[in-house]
């Protein structure tokens, strides 16, 4: 047994040590160098490194859709230390300069995206869901002005809260207006009777959210679009015990923009 264990010690230290020399081949454009190696490091352990090697060498040879997916997952797995993290969203922003961001293309009937400036904040988010929601799942969402007519398109099992019509009681819309900063108190929307929930993490609400015993943050996306903006999904614990697929993560995740055919779903629980 101690001997199978530290066989495959020196099997992952030798594919270590393969990935890195690719990696610095990659740097110095030997492309061809990195070709006549491709079948073994398709062959090593999946990891953010083999990732992040196949795919800056795809970019580099011209195949977007491979690289598309590979850089991805190099971005976001949980495993990738800050370099591997940098390289990969370097080339992915290569990618969608010339490609255009995921969030302006349109999608299909069955995925409903749309182009518009709510998809660049919360359309990792309505993929995720996608991936973790019950097909007859349905549920109360909170959000905001600006994501509710967005949602009420891209995620239609879902009830949104308030949208870009101006027919919501006061307990909706209050707190959607402006005040002056020096109120103590600020109006929230209607969180307690929600779901889930999709807002800013600059809004007084999350901040209730995140310290509510029944609440869990599933995760966090950057707004791709206008000002820097972070926004959070939330859901009702007792809700997702109905509604979910998959137990929920032990940790908010982040999320990223990408296109559909390269982000699948990124993380699956285990199912319950």
């Amino acid at each position: 047994m101690a001997g199978r264990f530290t066989g495959q010690s020196i099997e992952r230290r030798e594919d270590d040590r393969l990935l890195r020399g690719a990696r610095l081949l990659l740097a110095d454009g030997q492309l061809d160098r990195v070709g006549e190696l491709a079948d073994s490091l398709r062959a090593c352990d999946p990891g953010p490194l083999r990732d992040l090697v196949l795919g800056s060498y795809a970019y580099e040879t011209g195949d977007a859709e491979s690289a598309l997916a590979l850089l991805s997952n190099a971005a976001s797995h949980d495993d990738a230390d800050a370099s591997i993290r940098a390289d990969a969203h370097i080339r992915l922003s290569s990618i969608y300069v010339l490609r255009g961001d995921p969030w302006q293309q349109a999608g299909t009937v069955q995925s409903r995206r749309l182009p518009s400036s709510a998809a660049s904040g919360i359309e990792p988010i309505a993929q995720w869901l996608d991936c973790h929601l019950a097909r007859d799942a349905s549920g109360r969402l909170l959000t905001t002005f600006n994501f509710g007519s967005y949602a009420r398109w891209r995620l239609p099992r879902l009830s949104e809260s308030i949208d870009g019509r101006t027919i919501f009681p006061d307990s909706a819309a209050a707190a959607e207006a402006y005040f002056l900063p020096v109120r103590r108190t600020l109006p929230l929307p209607p969180w307690r009777s929600a779901d889930l929930a999709i807002v800013p993490l600059s809004y007084p609400v999350a901040s209730v959210l995140d310290t509510a015993s029944a609440w869990r943050r599933v995760a966090t996306v950057a707004d791709q679009n206008g000002r820097a903006s972070i926004i959070g999904l939330w859901v009702n614990r007792e809700w997702w015990s109905r509604a979910g697929t998959t137990d929920l993560p032990s940790r908010s995740l982040t999320l990223f923009h990408r296109a559909t055919s390269a982000g699948g779903c990124d993380w699956i629980g285990p199912v319950k």
